[in-house]
């Protein structure tokens, strides 16, 4: 694992950070995740394209996230995705669009050629009401809502793939070989643009959520 590490600002006092050059050998990841063997349905999932069905990753990748983030965390393969690799490619159906992670944390390694890229990691607000992040629990309570849990269900989930409701704010470029690492259970978020006609020009990423320890 390699790349220096930059914070970044989001919305909400959310962490995040970007690492370039994650990989040592991102050509050699790139090829273990189109060649994968064993992929879930297109479509199977909440979200478009297709995810390989396990994880792929080494006690070294676990340590760099650790270090990034500043404590021990939790793998949990049974509840979350971690080190799965997901294609996708223009005109792929996305039944889920802006969206807030069920963990704590995620982790976005993009493994497209920079010349087939477009978009990336788009952040939104919503329009009405006019939140730039997801609120405290104090001010979730304000707004009538119980827990995180339900406001996801009962807002953002509601109204996940309606453009009218949300806002682009900003979109972090998907390089190739760039790794992203925020708190995802804190802002809105989503995939920014999809594109490719064939594999080897679509959206490849390796995804991780995990929690801290």
């Amino acid at each position: 694992m390699t790349g220096n590490v930059k914070e970044l600002r989001m919305p909400g006092g959310a962490r995040a950070f970007i690492i370039d050059g994650v990989y040592s050998k991102p050509d050699l990841v790139r090829e273990l995740g189109l060649r994968a063997q064993k992929w879930e349905e297109p479509g199977a999932g909440k979200f478009a394209g297709h995810e390989t069905c396990r994880g792929y990753y080494n006690h070294a990748l676990v340590r760099r996230l650790e270090s990034i983030v500043g404590a021990p965390i939790r793998i949990d393969e049974k509840r979350l995705v971690f080190g799965r690799f997901r294609l996708s490619r223009q005109g792929d159906i996305a039944p889920t669009g802006v969206h807030i992670d069920h963990s704590g944390w995620a982790a976005i390694v993009y493994l497209t050629p920079d010349e087939y890229v477009r978009g990336g990691l788009g952040i939104y607000r919503s329009v009405d009401p006019d939140l730039d992040a997801v609120p405290d629990e104090r001010t979730l309570k304000e707004l009538g809502y119980t827990s995180l849990l339900d406001f996801d269900l009962r807002f953002v989930t509601t109204r996940s793939t309606d453009t009218r409701a949300w806002r682009l704010s900003d979109v972090i470029p998907g390089r190739y070989n760039r790794m992203v690492v925020f708190e995802g259970c804190k802002v809105f978020h989503g995939v920014s643009e999809l594109y490719g006609d064939i594999a080897e020009r679509g959206r490849l990423t390796q995804n991780f959520f995990f929690d801290l320890a």
